[in-house]
C-alpha cells in the first residue's frame, strides 16, 4: 500500500507539472520517481537524465532513445547503483569501464555485464572486492565454459 500511495502521488505530480514545463523538469529532479511518467521530449533531454539518474541509477529504465546507450548517462546510473547497468544498452554493457564502475558498486551486477567483460578477471575481482556472493556467478559461468 505505501509503494501504490507513492506511485499515485509520483504520478500526480507529473501530471501536474507537465502543464509548466520548467515546473515538470523541477519534479524529475526533486522526486525522481516522476521521471517514468514524464514525456519523451524529457526523457530524450541529455543534461535532464543526467540529473537524474545521478540521483536515482535506476531510472535508466524509462530512459528513452540513444540515451541509453549514451556513456556519461550510464556511468553516472551505475557509479549511484551498480544494478543499473541492466537497462543499458548492450553496447555499453560491453565497456570495460561502465562494468568495473557498476560492480564496485554492487558487485552482484556482474551478470549484467557484457559477457567479454564477465570473464575479464579484473571485473570479476573488482566485482569479488565488493560482494563475495558475487562468487556464485563466477562459478556458475566458469561451469558453463566448460
Amino acid at each position: 500500500a505505501p509503494a501504490r500511495r507513492a506511485r499515485a502521488q509520483a504520478q500526480a505530480q507529473a501530471q501536474a507539472a507537465a502543464r509548466e514545463p520548467l515546473e515538470w523538469a523541477d519534479c524529475m529532479v526533486r522526486d525522481t520517481r516522476s521521471f517514468r511518467f514524464a514525456p519523451g521530449n524529457f526523457r530524450k533531454d541529455k543534461k535532464l537524465v543526467l540529473q537524474v539518474v545521478k540521483k536515482d541509477g535506476n531510472q535508466l529504465q524509462f530512459v528513452t532513445g540513444e540515451l541509453a546507450a549514451d556513456r556519461d548517462i550510464v556511468m553516472e546510473a551505475v557509479r549511484r547503483t551498480g544494478g543499473a547497468i541492466r537497462f543499458a544498452d548492450p553496447s555499453v554493457q560491453a565497456d570495460k569501464e561502465i562494468c568495473l564502475a557498476a560492480v564496485s558498486n554492487d558487485g552482484m551486477s556482474l551478470q549484467f555485464c557484457g559477457r567479454e567483460q564477465r570473464e575479464e578477471p579484473e571485473v570479476i575481482l573488482a566485482a569479488l572486492r565488493q560482494n563475495g556472493l558475487a562468487f556464485s556467478l563466477v562459478q556458475r559461468m566458469l561451469r558453463g565454459n566448460r
